[in-house]
């Protein structure tokens, strides 16, 4: 058991980052003690003109469900940018990995939806199209050039 050891990685980061050779870096977490953690470094590496620098990866491997898709959701929402999040990712080019795509934007969407059903968010429909997009497709296609 145990929480994987944040300092360490911290210390790792800020080096790099000292040195000017910190890259864009996403951070998988493989248990789910884990993701409120790396949530929280993600906003210690932010940098003008580089969004994100470090930042929260997708829920992967066994966390890679409805409830850890909707907890890693709420992580990023609760300790990051929502807007820049990069997604659902896949370790795969097959045609087989549409449909772990298609399981991430659903049950986005009706993250989303249950977020804005009678709260304060105050998005529009057009606002949240642009966020399904961007969370969908575009933030990734960025990432990764």
């Amino acid at each position: 058991g145990g929480r994987f050891p944040i300092l360490p990685l911290c210390r790792l980061l800020d080096s790099m980052e000292e040195a000017d050779a910190l890259p864009d870096t996403v951070l998988f977490p493989l248990s789910p003690n884990d993701r409120e953690p790396l949530a929280v470094l993600e906003g210690s590496f932010a940098e003008d003109g580089r969004p994100a620098k470090v930042q929260l990866g997708p829920a992967w491997w066994w966390c890679d469900h409805e409830a850890g898709i909707r907890a890693t959701l709420d992580a990023v929402t609760s300790f990051g940018v929502l807007s820049r999040f990069i997604g659902m990712t896949t370790d795969s080019r097959s045609i087989l990995s549409f449909v772990r795509h298609d399981y991430f934007r659903r049950i986005l969407c009706s993250w989303l939806d249950e977020r804005c059903e009678g709260s304060d968010w105050g998005l529009s429909e057009d606002e949240l199209l642009r966020l399904v997009h961007l969370l969908s497709y575009e933030n990734a296609k960025k990432k990764i050039g």
